[in-house]
């Protein structure tokens, strides 16, 4: 790995990251007030709608946009190539959906899907145009840019939705907060672009790129299906208000996977694609990837398990007090899956798309059946149908990249131990407080468990022995000094 793409790493890093955490609090904070507006069945009814869009969207790309990030040198053909071969195929798809809107909609027993959808069937081709810069970007490990595009857009994305929901659009608003701030970014990544793009179509160069991403189309179904089919089922086999529920409690557990695990891994699946010939720095790039997404990630899981009764009744109100227990259960499967990203991420950057998506296609053949059993139960009972089937593909995910990079157990035990100890210290200390100290359920104490839990949670953390950890410690420490030093004393 050369030292250009450390550093780029590094940087990409900060930015995928640092910058990103105080918008997503912002979202998520603007999250809850739009919930607190619109009622369960206003996200049911949009859920509905984006199970057509987003699956058909998986089909306009075919897997091409990740092999140009892994391939290791592409030319104007490949992109033009890619990009007249996704516009095509978006047309085509926008055309569908529009048309087909009515059966789905039936099909759910949901009539207001019916205008949804097609109002939404113009995603295709707006994210044709926004996803190619967005990728040569992310080959280019150029992600301040995208880190400042992605917070403009989801910032724009959760002010609108907001607006539009307190003006009385109800699931509208979800629909047109999402479409024009990705319009606008957009236009925004096409002008900041370095190449042109051109409908030029190569057949040569296309075929150079299929290898690498039929594995990456499949993969996308196998996601698709793995991510929305406790969803499917729950709006066919109950009702949408249910589905509602559940899209919400998935949503908020998600947030920090979307909005922090998947920026990290962004930026380490360009590191580990430029470094997959080089198995020593592949492990040291894992281990500390592992590390940030567990001190990150971890408690923010672990404190929603522990206060999701309070978050639900205190934030969200009275309407939402059926999503505590689902959201308990889905901060268990939100602590495996965040692992899961990171696994993923090294077997497919390095080539090894093909054993992974065999891997995933298992756990998600699972998971179908066992959701399609566990819905007749509740939306509890799928819950833990999810959490299963992640489990087994954690175990299996982890034991291809163990048989690759000799990554082992006790490797990742270790890495994540620090974390989860400090959990358990924040935990406990919560429990504590809520059962003798702030044992009623309002606004005062909800907010006075979350700032325990923030400080015994850092407290712990820093009493915990870790290398790993001092090494980030000491590395953002000389970062920032070296930032601060250039303020103080700029260069004449």
């Amino acid at each position: 790995m050369t030292t250009d793409v450390a550093g780029k790493t590094k940087k990409s890093l900060y930015w995928n990251v640092s910058l990103k955490i105080p918008y997503e609090i912002f979202k998520f904070i603007m999250s809850i007030a739009t919930a607190r507006i619109l009622d369960p069945s206003d996200f049911g009814i949009v859920s509905i709608a984006t199970f057509a869009i987003y699956y058909s969207n998986s089909f306009t790309n075919f897997g091409f946009n990740q092999a140009l990030i892994q391939r290791s040198e592409i030319t104007d053909d490949h992109i033009n190539s890619v990009f007249t071969f996704d516009l095509v195929i978006s047309i085509l798809l926008s055309l569908i959906i529009f048309f087909s809107s009515e059966f789905i909609a039936e099909f759910f027993n949901s009539p207001e899907s019916n205008n949804v959808i097609k109002v939404l069937s113009v995603i295709f081709i707006i994210t044709t145009l926004h996803d190619l810069p967005y990728v040569l970007m992310k080959r280019d490990i150029e992600f301040k840019v995208i880190a400042i595009v992605d917070m403009l857009k989801e910032v724009s994305m959760a002010i609108l939705t907001f607006a539009l929901a307190y003006a009385g659009l109800k699931y509208w608003s979800i629909v047109w907060g999402q479409i024009i701030p990705l319009f606008f970014s957009m236009l925004y990544l096409l002008f900041k672009m370095k190449r042109r793009l051109k409908i030029v179509y190569h057949h040569e160069a296309l075929k150079e790129l299929f290898n690498f991403s039929i594995w990456s189309f499949v993969n996308m179904q196998i996601s698709f299906i793995h991510n929305r089919i406790d969803r499917i089922v729950i709006g066919k086999g109950l009702n949408v208000e249910s589905l509602g529920i559940y899209e919400k409690s998935k949503a908020l557990i998600q947030m920090p996977s979307t909005s922090i695990v998947d920026n990290i891994t962004a930026v380490l699946f360009s590191s580990f694609s430029r470094a997959q010939n080089d198995s020593n720095e592949i492990k040291k790039i894992f281990t500390k990837g592992l590390v940030i997404i567990s001190i990150i990630n971890f408690p923010i899981f672990f404190g929603i398990y522990s206060l999701a009764s309070h978050f639900v009744l205190v934030l969200l109100g009275d309407k939402w007090i059926e999503m505590i227990m689902p959201l308990q259960i889905l901060s268990i499967f939100g602590i495996v899956a965040s692992i899961n990203g990171l696994l993923s991420v090294l077997a497919i950057s390095t080539g090894y798309y093909k054993e992974y998506v065999i891997k995933f296609t298992l756990s998600t053949i699972l998971l179908v059946f066992s959701s399609v059993i566990a819905v007749d139960y509740g939306l509890e009972a799928v819950g833990v149908a999810l959490i299963i089937s992640t489990i087994i593909l954690f175990v299996l995910s982890f034991r291809l990249v163990n048989s690759i990079y000799m990554i082992t157990w006790k490797k990742l035990l270790f890495s994540i131990l620090p974390s989860l100890l400090s959990c358990l210290v924040m935990v406990s200390i919560i429990e504590v407080f809520k059962i003798f100290y702030l044992t009623e359920i309002n606004l005062i104490s909800f907010f006075s468990l979350v700032v325990i839990g923030i400080v015994s949670y850092s407290i712990a953390l820093l009493v915990v022995p870790s290398t790993s950890i001092n090494d980030i410690r000491i590395s953002v420490y000389r970062d920032l000094s070296k930032q601060i030093s250039k303020i103080i004393r700029p260069k004449n």
